[in-house]
C-alpha cells in the first residue's frame, strides 16, 4: 500500500516538472516598460552543503505590476537600481533590458 502511494507521488511530481518545462518552452516573449526597483540575494535553506546564493531582480512595470527574476551571479552586477528601460522576457527568464 505504501509503495502504491509513493509511486503516485513520484508520478505526480514528474508530471508537474514536465508541465513547468512545457509552459516555459511555449511562453510568449513579452516586452514592457519597466524600472529595476529591487535587487537582493538569499541562500536557500537545504540539507545540502552546497547552498549557492540566488540572485533576484525585481522590476516594476508601467501599471504597477511587479515582476521578479532569478538571474546568474555574473549578470547580477550589471543591473543598476532605478534604471528605466524596456524589459524583454519569456516566462521567468530575462532576455534583454535596455
Amino acid at each position: 500500500m505504501m509503495d502504491y502511494v509513493i509511486g503516485i507521488l513520484v508520478i505526480g511530481l514528474m508530471g508537474l516538472c514536465y508541465w513547468n518545462l512545457f509552459k516555459k518552452s511555449f511562453a510568449k516573449v513579452k516586452k514592457v516598460k519597466a524600472q529595476l526597483v529591487e535587487k537582493y540575494t538569499y541562500t536557500p535553506v537545504s540539507r545540502s552543503e552546497a547552498n549557492p546564493k540566488v540572485y533576484v531582480l525585481v522590476f516594476e512595470c508601467e501599471k504597477g505590476k511587479r515582476l521578479s527574476f532569478n538571474v546568474p551571479q555574473f549578470s547580477y552586477g550589471g543591473y543598476k537600481l532605478k534604471k528605466k528601460g524596456t524589459l524583454k522576457y519569456k516566462g521567468d527568464m530575462i532576455l534583454e533590458f535596455k
